[in-house]
């Protein structure tokens, strides 16, 4: 059986996907719906599709509205010399 050029694009996106999924903490036979999203790149038209289960897109979520209230509340104090 001959694969197409798209059938080996799929195949070769679909096992670089598998190691970001289990790098969240995944187990391989952990049920559940599996959910991707798209992500919009700079350099590149072409967006990245990210696959997470939905507990795994939470606690991505999570982190990140974490982070972010940790910036905003970090007093930065400027040493640079003004005018």
């Amino acid at each position: 059986m001959r694969l197409s050029h798209v059938g080996i694009a799929l195949l070769v996106s679909a096992s670089l996907s598998a190691p970001a999924a289990l790098a969240a903490g995944d187990a391989p036979k952990e049920k559940g719906r599996l959910v991707c999203k798209s992500e919009r790149r700079t350099g590149t038209r072409f967006p990245k599709r990210t696959c997470y289960r939905k507990a795994d897109w939470e606690k991505i979520s999570e982190a990140n509205r974490r982070e972010a209230e940790d910036l905003l509340n970090t007093r930065v104090i400027s040493t640079a010399k003004g005018n």
